[in-house]
């Protein structure tokens, strides 16, 4: 097997920033076989901000952009665990690492039975077992088809089989760009957060409606997603009285940065709703899988903020905070109860 060394240049010449990954995404909206496909008629900014507002959305994506991705390359679906862009199938697995298969090494993607997929890696075939059906095969092999004539050379096989992670372990003295959610002005930040449950729901079920390509499951699923993920801006007020607020929110807990993230954003929204309060406490319920695999679900201790710890939060931008200064005291509260790195 020939050994690849990256370098500076084949990082610039194929790993598309955050804006030309966004403007990609934007005109790839004409392609039947995208997700998005309901929405080619709207603005580039309707598209960001629905983007930002949807929260399943959302985290898809930035599971997404935990990969190096290629110029031209765009979103196209997502079920549960899979998102396929027009290069890759991305397979997220919360018990081990994470699988990026370029479309072109990918093999065998079948439902038959307990699901299997094989698809080279380094020279070695890899096999994947799954126990159900999350994506409907024909999206993977319609996309395989289309793209087939696609020709990437062995720098680009290599970016597009690997984490940005793994990258960085193996080229430090690389700079290797990572994509993220298109930045919005703070007005238009407050305006996609505002967007309430019926207006998304409507503009997703027209998109999905319009979609030949989603069977009715996804749909469902979809639409379930949708309902029981938007809690405002991801947590519910169970009392508000006297400057004291009380909430309740659902993490689903995924790796630990990525757990640590969501929960700093839901803290961030509702310090940023409630700036005013004396106090603030919320109720963390942590989703999962316990030792044997089975759904299972953790009451935290509360999270609660004083008047001077909402003052703190609020120095803060939303990405500022989100993705660092409120990582370090979230990561503190999930170790206490019992969540590690």
């Amino acid at each position: 097997m020939e050994q690849i060394t990256l370098k500076q240049e084949n990082i610039d010449k194929y790993v598309a920033t955050t804006e030309e990954f966004w403007r990609d995404f934007y005109n790839s909206l004409e392609d039947p076989l995208s997700e998005f496909n309901g929405f080619k008629n709207v603005s580039f900014e309707r598209l960001t901000e629905y983007c930002w507002s949807v929260t399943e959305i959302k985290k898809e994506l930035k599971a997404l952009f935990e990969f190096p991705l290629l110029k031209k390359e765009y979103f196209l679906f997502s079920a549960n665990e899979f998102i396929l862009t027009n290069y890759r199938l991305v397979i997220l697995d919360k018990k081990a690492r994470d699988h990026s298969i370029p479309l072109s090494k990918l093999k065998k993607f079948s439902e038959q039975g307990d699901g299997e997929i094989i698809y080279e890696k380094n020279g070695q075939d890899v096999k994947l077992q799954f126990k159900e059906e999350i994506i409907d095969p024909k999206l993977i092999s319609d996309a395989k088809s289309k793209f087939s004539e696609t020709y990437f050379d062995k720098y680009q096989i290599h970016l597009l089989s690997n984490s940005i992670y793994d990258l960085n372990q193996l080229y430090p003295d690389l700079s290797i760009p990572k994509v993220d959610m298109y930045p919005l002005s703070k007005e238009k930040m407050r305006k996609a957060k505002g967007l309430n449950k019926d207006q998304i729901v409507y503009t997703s079920f027209q998109a999905i409606s319009n979609n030949p390509k989603l069977t009715g499951f996804v749909v469902v699923v979809f639409l379930i997603t949708l309902f029981t993920s938007l809690g405002g801006n991801g947590y519910n007020v169970i009392e508000e009285k006297d400057g004291v607020v009380t909430a309740e929110t659902e993490i689903e807990y995924n790796d630990y940065e990525l757990t640590s993230q969501e929960l700093a954003e839901v803290i961030w929204n509702i310090v940023d709703d409630y700036s005013d309060a004396e106090k603030i406490t919320l109720k963390v319920t942590m989703n999962g899988k316990n030792k044997y695999g089975d759904d299972a679900s953790d009451e935290l201790s509360p999270y609660v903020m004083d008047r001077n710890e909402i003052n703190e939060v609020s120095k803060y931008e939303e990405d500022t905070y989100v993705y660092v200064e409120g990582t370090e005291y979230v990561g503190t509260y999930l170790m206490k109860n019992g969540y590690y790195k």
